[in-house]
């Protein structure tokens, strides 16, 4: 998130690799009745810059505007503006320096808004860094669920072995050009037979923070992050006939649906 206030029209970001910046939304805070004729001339000017390895010289630079006029409508009652506005090095202009280099700055720009002391527009945006927070978060939770089974099925004499690796390469680490995942699968098992496997699902899931799947001979079992990003797992379990009512997951669900 990018906010501009009366002391500061300007922030810049350093990337180390090719910078995708996707701006959601725009919220001017402010009391002022009159904002819609405030924002109809004013813009943001997102400028990426690709420098060589000495950070002094510049190998290209590409700089587009995003009008606040344009997203107002007859319909806008808050000074809230929606977009889906992305912004990123055109691939055309790539050649082999910059497609390498490691050194990338974008700054945004607000122009012709004068703001009074007590308001402030706020910039609410994705990029690649965040993109690859959520994955980290995703395989990290991953892993401690993984973990947590353990524990369990080895208090019951059961076994736990990490199964057949899965590829993550879902939509927005397509589009923000975060490299594929490998993430753990794992099998339970029993007289050296499988009788259950969990494996990921997906992380950006409808309403939910992540889905992993748990088949077992008995059904099917969805379970899902229902917390906010970044925030403690609260993890559901619930069946792929029945998505309304969902078990807390703890030792006693999780034994219920291998054994």
């Amino acid at each position: 998130m990018i906010r501009f206030d009366s002391q500061k029209k300007s922030e810049t970001i350093q990337y180390d690799s090719y910078p995708v910046f996707n701006i959601s939304k725009i919220v001017f805070s402010t009391i002022d009745t009159n904002w819609t004729n405030r924002l109809a001339n004013a813009n943001i000017t997102i400028r990426i810059v690709c420098f060589d390895e000495t950070k002094k010289i510049e190998l290209g630079s590409y700089q587009q505007q995003l009008s606040l006029g344009s997203l107002i409508n007859i319909y806008s009652r808050e000074s809230i503006l929606e977009t889906n506005s992305f912004y990123q090095f055109p691939e055309e202009y790539i050649d082999q320096n910059i497609k390498n280099s490691k050194n990338w700055q974008l700054t945004a720009t607000l122009n012709n808004l004068h703001l009074g002391v007590g308001e402030y527009l706020e910039v609410i945006a994705m990029d690649h860094v965040y993109i690859k927070k959520r994955v980290d978060d995703w395989e990290k939770r991953i892993e401690d669920i993984i973990a947590l089974c353990n524990t369990w099925a080895t208090e019951e004499n059961l076994t736990l072995a990490l199964g057949r690796k899965q590829k993550m390469h879902e939509g927005l680490m397509k589009t923000f050009h975060v490299p594929m995942r490998e993430i753990n699968s794992a099998d339970i098992i029993s007289n050296d037979k499988i009788i259950a496997t969990i494996k990921p699902f997906g992380l950006w899931i409808l309403g939910a923070n992540g889905r992993m799947d748990i088949l077992t001979s008995k059904a099917n079992f969805v379970l899902i992050d229902t917390a906010k990003q970044f925030e403690s797992p609260m993890w559901k379990l619930f069946t792929k006939e029945n998505r309304d009512n969902g078990s807390d997951f703890n030792k006693i669900t999780f034994l219920q649906i291998i054994k």
